[in-house]
């Protein structure tokens, strides 16, 4: 009889701690899917998430060697402050922007704008190096606007030279948070210590534009037509000495003749 009780208490007692067992299990196990859920659900510190919708529109003023570049850029659903937004440009070696002219901007308009490469504006297409550009500013409610002055450099003369299309092709767009944006790796672009400065890290970001490639259409000298102009500046040269020396000669006469 003593027995059987102590197999009873020793039954419940098991009992018990299965139930206790199960009772905390279940109490860790909830735990833990709240918190995975409530940390699924919201960002780390210091982090962005989201895809970002960027567009730019380019509008273009001037006409031939000189022209002004206007960048409209629009991030739609980009709400967070204290972020910097760039462009970088690589221009090629018929293109140029002029340092002097960045130094006014910087000074007057407060433009955040720096260049590296080639410097010399007098040079010709085939003598100069390419130019990398960095434009920077800070976002303003998701939107931006960078101007920038770029020039064409002159070209020596081909045979059969007629007209080239130069290419400026599109910026790249980067944006620099203090804040990790998740979706987008950092940029591995040298930018110029004036806009590098200002963030440590810049990533890379796409954007819908409306020309992918500016198409600059310009003219090359013929050297082929180089006999034909030789003779008709010589030509034109004599023709003009020959009236000029007639002139002073009647002048000279005239006077000599008033003398007498």
């Amino acid at each position: 009889m003593l027995m059987a009780r102590r197999k009873i208490s020793t039954a419940n007692e098991k009992e018990f701690r299965s139930f206790r067992t199960m009772e905390i299990t279940g109490v860790r196990v909830g735990e833990t899917e709240s918190k995975i859920i409530s940390g699924s659900a919201g960002d780390k510190p210091g982090q962005l998430s989201g895809e970002i919708s960027a567009g730019i529109k380019l509008h273009v003023d001037g006409s031939g060697f000189h022209r002004n570049f206007t960048y409209h850029i629009k991030l739609n659903n980009f709400t967070t402050n204290n972020c910097y937004i760039s462009l970088h440009f690589v221009l090629p070696s018929a293109l140029y922007v002029n340092i002097n002219e960045l130094a006014d901007l910087r000074r007057v308009d407060k433009i955040n704008v720096c260049s590296v490469g080639e410097k010399n504006i007098e040079l010709f297409m085939e003598n100069a190096n390419s130019q990398n550009i960095t434009f920077c500013s800070l976002i303003n409610n998701g939107t931006c606007i960078a101007s920038l002055p770029i020039h064409q450099r002159y070209q020596y003369p081909k045979e059969n030279g007629d007209y080239e299309n130069i290419i400026l092709k599109k910026p790249i767009l980067l944006i620099g948070c203090k804040q990790r944006i998740k979706e987008y790796r950092v940029s591995k672009i040298d930018l110029c210590p004036l806009c590098a400065n200002m963030m440590i890290k810049w990533r890379e970001i796409p954007y819908v534009i409306d020309e992918i490639d500016y198409i600059w259409t310009v003219p090359i000298g013929n050297t082929s037509f180089l006999p034909c102009v030789t003779c008709i500046t010589l030509l034109t040269t004599i023709i003009g000495t020959v009236f000029l020396m007639g002139t002073i000669w009647k002048t000279m006469s005239k006077e000599h003749l008033k003398k007498n």
